[in-house]
């Protein structure tokens, strides 16, 4: 499992991007009175933490992302250690073409679950990487 965490910045740079305006994601102080400890993350954030983790296949032809679940445990905050890892928990061919369940788990430092990002997937092979 791969290490990140996430800083206020990346956080304050994904709202503007995203136009999410919500005070808490901004603003320690309105983060503690609406009751959380530090700065939460907005809800589908977590999974630019993808990015941070080692996939052992590759996805070859064209991919296409057919649905996508974000699902929170538990409320994750900036500048604390997550830990990720990602699964196939699926895999069917079928008319040519792999249909595919990718599942990115996030867990905190004591190894509670904290987010699930379900990707349905369509692509046209898996190559599996050499993991030696």
């Amino acid at each position: 499992m791969k290490s990140f965490l996430f800083t206020k910045e990346e956080v304050l740079h994904y709202c503007a991007l995203s136009g999410v305006k919500n005070p808490i994601f901004q603003s320690l102080e309105a983060a503690q009175e609406q009751g959380y400890k530090g700065i939460p993350l907005p809800p589908a954030m977590p999974m630019i933490a993808y990015r941070h983790i080692e996939i052992p296949w590759k996805l070859a032809g064209t991919v296409i992302l057919r649905k996508q679940e974000c699902k929170i445990h538990r409320t994750m905050y900036t500048d604390e250690n997550y830990f990720g890892s990602v699964t196939l928990t699926n895999r069917s061919f079928r008319q040519n073409r792999w249909f595919i369940t990718e599942v990115f788990k996030i867990f905190d430092k004591q190894k509670n679950l904290c987010f699930s990002g379900i990707s349905h997937l369509i692509a046209g092979g898996i190559i599996e990487k050499n993991t030696v």
